[in-house]
């Protein structure tokens, strides 16, 4: 087992002790080969079975992934790329880091739902001014409390965002492609095709869900048309699952009351975007994930899937087409979306 510990992009390693643990996890099973740069990772690549992280480039894992049978992401399903769904269909076993994260992408989603819905943004400006701004502010707050939050999130993190809104006293509407509800905390499930409908009902909405082919442009111009005037939305998912252009235009009609927004279409976000200046829009660096202790939870995740991988048993937070499925509308609905 070659274990990838080197991003070029975000610059970070696992420390030493972090990698014995998986050593010990896998024991006289499997070898951990620590990969600290892009070009010893393809060296060792060749015979390896078992990877965990995944920065390589589609051309690299083409050529060199042939014979790996587990992939193990170090982040959640929304870094699942179109190479990933296709080693999926030639049989390689891919898991993420999904029940990690939830817990925080949930608590940054209840950060910015409840900072736009209370004006914290509003009174904060105000506090650089050293402005007492009482009855700018009051008029423009509104109440979570009694009010219906649409989520299009699938899985653990969903979950994890519907417990803390009901919480709140919300009414929880989810969109699915399966119409039941398997959600403890979820009060309606809407088809996913139907997703014009969960725009009209909500107060606000809630996109934490990776972006694949199913899910890119999911809410574009047509969904801000329909909405309903005075939304909210939070987006802590995958940049282009919002289409930004559309969003934007929203903003400055003032259909869309305001943004929080985690993640975009092109990142690091361009110091050009009008995003970062728009008075009812909230940037954070895609940081929803981050957790002082992101790498030991995930490590004990990896050590348990190891030996699940090695025993045969099923491994948490497998990536599953079924998974997938919930993803997607229904082919003959999807093109009245």
């Amino acid at each position: 087992m070659t274990l990838a510990v080197f991003n070029e992009r975000a610059r970070w390693s696992l420390p030493e002790g972090l990698v014995d643990r998986l050593r010990d996890a896998a024991g006289d099973r499997a070898q951990i080969r620590a990969a600290t740069t892009r070009a010893q990772l393809l060296e060792q690549l060749p015979g390896t079975d078992y990877l965990v992280g995944f920065p390589l480039t589609d051309e690299q894992f083409a050529q060199q992934g042939g014979e790996l049978k587990w992939i193990q992401l170090t982040g959640s399903g929304g870094d699942l790329t179109p190479t990933l769904i296709g080693a999926m269909d030639r049989g390689v076993r891919i898991t993420s880091a999904a029940s990690i994260r939830a817990p925080q992408v949930a608590e940054h989603a209840m950060a910015l739902l409840l900072t736009l819905f209370r004006r914290l943004d509003l009174t904060m400006r105000a506090q650089t001014e050293h402005r007492w701004a009482s009855t700018d502010v009051a008029p423009q707050i509104r109440n979570l409390s009694g009010a219906t939050v649409g989520l299009i999130a699938v899985g653990c993190i969903g979950q994890e965002i519907a417990q803390r809104l009901k919480a709140f006293g919300v009414t929880v509407v989810a969109t699915r492609r399966d119409p039941s509800n398997p959600y403890m905390y979820v009060d309606q499930v809407v088809p996913t095709e139907r997703i014009n409908d969960l725009m009209e009902m909500c107060d606000a909405i809630i996109v934490a869900t990776p972006r694949i082919p199913a899910t890119d442009d999911l809410i574009g111009a047509r969904q801000f048309k329909v909405m309903r005037p005075g939304m909210v939305l939070i987006d802590v998912g995958r940049g282009g699952v919002v289409n930004q252009n559309a969003m934007l235009d929203a903003l400055r009609r003032g259909r869309l009351a305001a943004a929080g927004l985690d993640v975009f279409a092109t990142e690091p976000l361009p110091p050009a975007s009008p995003l970062w200046t728009m008075p009812n829009v909230i940037v954070t660096p895609h940081i929803s994930a981050a957790s002082p202790h992101y790498w030991e939870h995930a490590v004990e995740v990896i050590a348990t899937n190891l030996n699940r991988m090695l025993s045969g048993e099923p491994m948490i937070d497998e990536i599953t087409h079924e998974w997938l499925d919930q993803l997607k509308p229904r082919k003959s609905e999807a093109a009245s979306r």
